[in-house]
Formats: structure tokens, C-alpha cells, sequence
């Protein structure tokens, strides 16, 4: 089928631009956005023939014969994660059109409900596997799909238009907590790299995850704060607690110092690393101040092991013993510490305080040192807090009043 070569060809192309055109609007993505109007169609032509239904992957496509579901994957992905992160012509695309946000939606839940690792085809190539694809794609188109637009003048359809593209606000919460947690045991199977430079293929692999959580997180944040529907379905399914679990996870990755090529390269440093853990921690606390009943958010959090994970972030250590560390960043870590201080007056955050301490009594802890000082003294801060919440809480009875203030949700 020429059509199929045709496209294939120019999916070949579009898997080594990134790597080698490291500029925005480059000539195979001017191309891609020039002829849309004559890929696109091909695009569906091959996912409505080709892939298996969105809901029910065991079904066998209807025209397995034309190709396999992993290059049927493949023409249907690629050329949409090039224009999404190559152009902003292709964010125009994915913002204003809802016929190609139904198309991403309905593919993002076809990859999200797929089972295992491997596709219908695939050739068994660790650059051309199923998890590669989905980091690079979906995480960042679906943040591209409901962002706001750079350009004022520009349509943005609303959020409501995705989320009923891709079956109501139960099939999004689900397929997004699904894709954030196989994205972190995949990213935390990543082998210890060789040489920890920006050639290896495992700090390569640490990059793409790190940049799906981040995008992921950010997807997150943006659906739960402009949907009320989404944000009361995240919380119902243990969204706070899944983010804290992907944050506890990657930190001894992402925090990890190696040399200062690596350490300082515009992406694969330290603080781009580090975008993924404030992205989580943002998530985490604008689910709190959002939430009608805040208390049952931060009880969550404190549950999910948020204080442990905030501790694994002031000790972590670096790979070697260097003093010229880049920029700490941005301080969401330590806003979300206070944030959580704020609700220590609850009885039920009490409660959640205790089991945190009882948990940390029964582990045993070695000494080490405290890389990140900042954050070292705010956490001090707030631990004390929470054991003076503890003695209070033992010599007062509780305060009915006290359960208003965060809101009518609090019983």
C-alpha cells in the first residue's frame, strides 16, 4: 500500500528530527503542518482500521491485513508528537480542532488500556518500544491538547471538549493514574547509567520518564482545577497518593549529581530533572486548596507517606561530592509544607500525624547528610509542628468549630 510507505517514511524521518534539530518549526515539521490536511485523514484511516477499539483491545482490528498495530501505532503517534513539540502552528492544531482531539483522546485510551509492554509487530527495538512512544507523545500532547494558547488571538476549545472526546471524566481520571503509574515502574526499572553523560542510553530513558511524569502532573493539575468533576473523581481514586508513591520513587534518580556536563545540560540537568517534582508537589497542593474538604486531602497526602518523601529529598545525596550545585528552582516542596502545617489543628490530620510517627518509629533510620539546607530547615519546622499538634491534641478536647474552616466536605 504506497500510502503506508509513505507515511512510514516520513515517521522514519520524524524519530531522529528531535535528535538532531534541536530548533523549533524545522523543515520536516514545516512540511508535517503544511500537508495535514493530506496526512491526517491517513492518520485515522489506519487507527479506525488498524488499531483495535479504544475500550476493548481484545478485539482483533478490522483490517489487520493492511498492517500491524504496532506500525499502525507508530503512523499515528509520531507525527503528532513532532508538531506537538516542534511547532506552534501544531499546538493550534491540537487546540482548536475537535476533530483531532477526539482522535489523541480515543488513542491515548487505545494505549492506555493495551496490556503489557508489547505491541502486535513490534520488532522488539528498545528505541522503537510501546513505553517510548507513550512518554514522547501523549504526555505532552494531552498538556498541549488543554493548555491555554500562546497567541491570544487564537482559539483554545474547552476542557469539556476532551474529556467527553475521550468518554467522560471517570475513563480520563482512570487511563491518567494508569499511564503516571506505569510510567514510574518503568522509570524506576531504569538500569544505573555507565557514564552519566548526555550519550547514554539509560540517562536518555531517564529524560523521556522524567519529562512524561512532568507533563503528566501538569495534565493533572490543569483538569482537576478547571473541572469540579475531575478533581472530586482524582481524589475519590487516590490521585494524591498515586503522585506522592511517583514522586517517592524517582527522587533518588532525579536528585542524583554526576558531573557538571550532565548536570548543568539545558535538558538533561539537574533542574530539569527537578521540574517533575514540583510539578507533583503543585498537583498535591492545589488538590488541597481546591477540595471542599481539605482536611481529607491532607490526611491523604500524610498517609501517602508525603513527610517520608519530602525527607528522602533533604538527604538524598549526591552521585559525587561536589560544592557547585545549579539552582535549587522553584520552592513547591517547601509551600506545600506549610500548606500541610495549616491543617495540623484537625483531629483527624492529628490522627494521620500519629501514624506517620508510628511508622517512622518502627523503620530503622541510618544518619546522612542533608544536601538541601532550605528545605532541611523547613522541614524541621513543620515536623516539630506536627509534634506539638500531637501534645495538644492530648490535653484538649476537640473543638467542633475547628471542622468548618475546611470546608462543608469535613465531617
Amino acid at each position: 500500500m504506497r500510502a503506508k510507505s509513505s507515511v512510514m517514511g516520513l515517521v522514519k524521518i520524524c524519530t531522529v528530527t528531535p535528535s538532531t534539530l534541536n530548533v523549533k518549526d524545522d523543515p520536516v515539521t514545516k512540511y508535517i503542518v503544511r500537508k495535514w490536511d493530506e496526512l491526517y485523514p491517513w492518520m485515522r484511516f489506519f487507527a479506525r482500521n488498524c488499531l483495535p477499539p479504544p475500550y476493548d483491545v481484545s478485539v482483533t482490528p478490522p483490517r489487520p491485513d493492511i498492517c500491524n498495530v504496532f506500525d499502525a501505532a507508530k503512523l499515528c503517534i509520531t507525527p503528532l508528537s513532532l508538531i506537538c513539540t516542534q511547532s506552534e502552528e501544531g499546538h493550534h492544531f491540537l487546540r482548536s480542532s475537535i476533530s483531532v482531539q477526539h482522535f489523541i483522546a480515543q488513542l491515548w485510551i487505545l494505549i492506555g488500556n493495551l496490556q503489557g509492554d508489547v505491541l502486535q509487530g513490534d520488532p522488539g527495538n528498545l528505541t522503537d518500544g510501546l513505553i517510548s512512544m507513550l512518554q514522547a507523545s501523549f504526555a505532552v500532547t494531552n498538556h498541549v491538547c488543554i493548555s491555554e494558547s500562546e497567541d491570544p488571538n487564537k482559539t483554545t476549545l474547552p476542557l469539556s471538549t476532551y474529556v467527553q472526546a475521550a468518554g467522560g471524566v471517570k475513563p480520563v481520571v482512570f487511563t491518567l493514574l494508569r499511564y503516571i503509574r506505569r510510567i514510574t515502574r518503568d522509570a524506576a526499572a531504569i538500569e544505573e547509567p555507565r557514564s552519566w553523560t548526555t550519550g547514554d542510553w539509560s540517562v536518555k530513558q531517564l529524560y523521556l520518564y522524567t519529562a512524561g511524569l512532568h507533563y503528566s502532573f501538569e495534565f493533572l493539575k490543569i483538569i482537576s482545577h478547571q473541572d469540579v468533576s475531575c478533581h472530586a473523581q482524582l481524589i475519590h481514586q487516590g490521585s494524591i497518593r498515586t503522585v506522592v508513591d511517583a514522586i517517592a520513587q524517582m527522587l533518588p534518580n532525579i536528585l542524583v549529581q554526576a558531573n557538571k556536563e550532565l548536570d548543568f545540560d539545558p535538558q538533561l540537568g539537574l533542574v530539569g530533572r527537578q521540574n517533575i517534582l514540583w510539578s507533583g508537589y503543585s498537583y498535591v497542593a492545589s488538590a488541597i486548596r481546591d477540595a471542599d474538604d481539605g482536611v481529607t486531602c491532607v490526611c491523604q497526602a500524610i498517609n501517602a507517606g508525603i513527610l517520608q518523601t519530602l525527607e528522602k529529598g533533604v538527604i538524598c545525596p549526591p552521585h559525587i561530592n561536589r560544592c557547585d550545585h545549579p539552582s535549587r528552582g522553584r520552592l513547591g516542596d517547601i509551600e506545600l509544607l506549610f500548606l500541610l502545617a495549616t491543617f495540623f489543628m484537625y483531629d483527624r490530620v492529628v490522627k494521620s500525624i500519629g501514624r506517620h510517627w508510628s511508622h517512622i518509629q518502627s523503620v530503622p533510620t541510618e544518619k546522612r547528610e542533608i544536601r538541601d539546607k532550605g528545605l532541611g530547615v523547613a522541614l524541621e519546622l513543620v515536623l516539630i509542628s506536627t509534634i506539638d499538634a500531637m501534645d495538644h491534641r492530648s490535653v484538649e478536647p476537640i473543638n467542633f468549630h475547628e471542622y468548618r474552616c475546611s470546608g462543608s466536605g469535613v465531617r
